[in-house]
Parts: C-alpha cells; structure tokens; sequence
C-alpha cells in the first residue's frame, strides 16, 4: 500500500459550501498545517484558491481532498483537475471519514 506522503509534499482540504469554501494546506509527511484561507465559490474564487494553493505549496506534488466532489465542491473539482492537482473525494465526518481517490 502506497501511502499519501510517499506520493505528496502536501495536501490541502476542502470544505466545500454553497457560497464559500475553506481550505487548509498541511505538509503531507508531518501533518504541519501550512494556511487556512476561504474563497467564494465563484470563478475567479476558484482561481485565487488555485493560486494561493500553488504560492503556499511552491510548486510541490498537492493531493486535494474535496468534500461533495459531484455537488457543492463539483466546481473546484474541475478547476483543481483541469490545473493538474489529483483530487480524492472527502465523505462529511457524519457519514465517518474517508477518502477515495
């Protein structure tokens, strides 16, 4: 089994929103918390969190974990792909957590 931080410098999650989502970059191996930052959902929001994802990660490998990858984090799914960031869906902790990639 192949473990996150043997394939990422970082990851950042995502918790998704109708109007805004909040991000928190970690460093993948110490679990470091880098920045937290929240970004409307729009797309030039999309864009800034792009951006600020990439200025805080400089340019290292970054998993994305997404929550609600087909419904509220569906736009920044897409935006994070097209940019070539992997994504891994994020189930809310109500439902227990986990991740598929």
């Amino acid at each position: 089994m192949v473990l996150v931080a043997e394939q990422f410098e970082h990851v950042v999650g995502i918790d998704t929103h109708a109007r805004t989502h909040t991000y928190c970059l970690i460093h993948a191996r110490t679990g470091a918390l880098i920045d937290t930052a929240t970004f409307p959902t729009s797309a030039a929001g999309n864009a800034r969190a792009v951006s600020w994802i990439a200025r805080r990660a400089h340019g290292t490998s970054v998993l994305a974990g997404v929550e609600g990858t087909s419904s509220y984090g569906a736009s920044i799914t897409a935006v994070l792909t097209e940019t070539g960031i992997e994504v891994a869906e994020v189930r809310p902790a109500s439902e227990g957590v986990s991740l598929t990639v």
